[in-house]
């Protein structure tokens, strides 16, 4: 916050105590997060963890599938959700604690996707930044993470000064590309171990794959 900021909200109850122990016409540098409203409920994760790739595909509800793109979000960023810390406003999950992303970069949460349910749209647009250069795995991502970088620039940040526990830009884009390998490469597995079921969700990827073969 800048100080014409802080002198701003100076007056705000929910920033008073905060500010009191700040000088005037001075800056606070960090992460602010908002208070987590009270009409949102706690929400119990409904999707279980695998240990490999399931042998039969049990279709999702539609709450299950909306979670599926926040474990998405966590594994992207890093994030280590306790089950029991969700929250949901009418069933929508609603992403607080962002300020914990990229804190841990052990975090996996692959045992989720072994479930073989994915979004299609998140997966057709992490499929445009798979590699196409000499010695790159068939999962391998470029430019995801640099994009993320790009819309965080676009925002108003300064990159030169953007750090995550001294991680540059490069760094993260690197973190988010590895991950976003590793959810395809999952896509893939399941795709190999059911190719001959009739599942939807799976005949929609592996069309998806057969035309951006083709197309290349």
């Amino acid at each position: 916050m800048t100080r014409n900021e802080v002198d701003i909200v100076r007056g705000d109850d929910t920033w008073k105590n905060r500010l009191d122990l700040v000088a005037p016409h001075t800056e606070i540098k960090g992460i602010l997060t908002c208070p987590i409203p009270a009409v949102l409920k706690q929400e119990n994760l409904l999707i279980n963890e695998q240990r490999s790739v399931v042998q039969e595909i049990k279709e999702f509800t539609r709450q299950e599938k909306m979670q599926v793109e926040y474990v998405l979000l966590w594994y992207l960023t890093k994030i280590y959700h306790v089950k029991e810390t969700l929250y949901a406003y009418k069933g929508h999950m609603i992403q607080f604690g962002a300020d914990g992303s990229f804190q841990d970069l052990s975090v996996k949460l692959l045992p989720y996707l072994y479930n073989c349910q994915f979004p299609n749209i998140v997966y057709k647009m992490m499929s445009c930044f798979k590699c196409h250069y000499p010695g790159k795995s068939k999962w391998s991502i470029c430019g995801l993470g640099e994009e993320v970088m790009k819309q965080v620039e676009e925002d108003g940040f300064n990159l030169s000064d953007f750090k995550i526990h001294q991680m540059t830009t490069k760094i993260l884009s690197q973190v988010i590309n590895e991950a976003a390998a590793e959810v395809l490469d999952a896509v893939d597995q399941c795709i190999r171990s059911h190719s001959r079921e009739k599942s939807p969700v799976l005949i929609m990827f592996e069309i998806v794959l057969k035309l951006k073969d083709h197309q290349l």
